[in-house]
């Protein structure tokens, strides 16, 4: 097998790459919590992105494996090809990507939920309003039901 210096850093950069995303996540997760929707705005930027250099990494990272001879392998399956140091080396690096992986897809999912839990209480908001808007049309009240407003919403 080659050289491995190139598919190792790109593995790195990966593990650098989600422990960043994480990070993001942890900060819309605050915005979110806080209300600042420049805050939410701004870290989904940042999302997006890391969206894109993931894709970079990506590319990167299958052309190291096509240049090992080793395409269309998972890491998993590659380290288990290897022997000696190397199988070190690459099982440290396979720890560091899952622990990563795993810090993010907690904080994706916790930021994903925020956001579902905000959504449906802005739904059942707007549905009252709506309901209001009606029952007020029918009643002749609809001017007063207009003046509402939230600031959670």
């Amino acid at each position: 097998m080659g050289d491995f210096t190139k598919f190792k850093t790109v593995i790195q950069d990966l593990v650098d790459l989600f422990n960043d995303l994480a990070e993001v996540e942890h900060k819309k997760l605050r915005a979110i919590s806080d209300n600042n929707l420049k805050a939410l705005e701004d870290s989904m930027k940042e999302e997006q992105a890391g969206i894109m250099r993931l894709r970079g990494l990506e590319k990167r990272r299958e052309e190291s494996q096509r240049d090992l001879g080793l395409s269309g392998l998972s890491f998993k399956e590659i380290i288990e090809k290897l022997d000696g140091e190397k199988v070190l080396a690459m099982g440290e690096l396979y720890t560091s990507l899952e622990e990563a992986l795993s810090i993010f897809n907690k904080n994706a999912d916790s930021a994903k939920t925020a956001i579902e839990t905000n959504l449906y209480s802005i739904d059942a908001v707007l549905a009252q309003l709506q309901n209001g808007k009606n029952d007020a049309d029918k009643t002749g009240l609809g001017e007063k039901a207009k003046g509402f407003t939230s600031k959670k919403v």
